[in-house]
Order: C-alpha cells, then structure tokens, then sequence
C-alpha cells in the first residue's frame, strides 16, 4: 500500500507522505452513511459522511488551519447554530470530554452577533 502510494505522490508531485493513517486514532467507529466511490475485487474505496467528517474537523478545533472545512462541512450537514455542532461532537465521542476551544470556535463562528 505504502508503496503505492508513493508512486501516486512521484506521478503528482505528492509529498512522499501524502497518504497519513495518523487519523485512525480521531475514528470514532463506522460511518453508517459512508458512501462506497468503487468497488471491484479486491478495493473498496469508501467515503465518509458530512457529518461523520465534521465531527473530527470539531474534535481536532484547529482554528488556523480547519474554520473553512467546518463552514463547508455545517453546510453540507444543513447546521446552523453553535449548539448543533457542540451536541454531534458530544454524541459522536461520548467518552471525550467536549474542549473549550470547540465551544468558543462554535460560538465565534455561528453565534448570532
């Protein structure tokens, strides 16, 4: 796979680690509304859902890098209010403790004001 993925990054002029499996430790099970892009023997290429993404996006927090994923993933979701996306990250990681920085992105970003 690595291996692969290396020739991609030559063919596109990637940087070699293009491909990062450090996510898996922010996956908070499966996505039931994952959507499947390929599938043939022996590759499924799967997709993950608005909301199953924006729940990382919101777990991770990182304002300087993530504010214009969480506009386009809250628009994909059909949110609109800083309690929308508080409650999905609460629901989703049940056994994280919500960070203030969430809370004070979402209420930055989608606080009437």
């Amino acid at each position: 796979m690595y291996a692969a993925a290396r020739r991609v990054a030559a063919e596109h002029d990637l940087p070699d680690d293009w491909l990062n499996d450090a996510v898996k430790g922010f996956l908070p099970g499966p996505d039931a509304q994952a959507q499947t892009l390929y599938d043939e023997p022996g590759l499924t290429v799967r997709v993950a859902s608005p909301t199953y993404l924006l729940a990382m996006k919101l777990l991770a927090a990182r304002v300087e890098r993530d504010e214009d994923d969480i506009r386009a993933l809250y628009r994909l979701c059909g949110f609109t209010t800083a309690a929308e996306g508080i409650d999905l990250v609460t629901r989703v990681y049940p056994h994280r403790a919500l960070a203030a920085k969430v809370q004070f992105l979402l209420e930055e970003m989608f606080s009437p004001g």
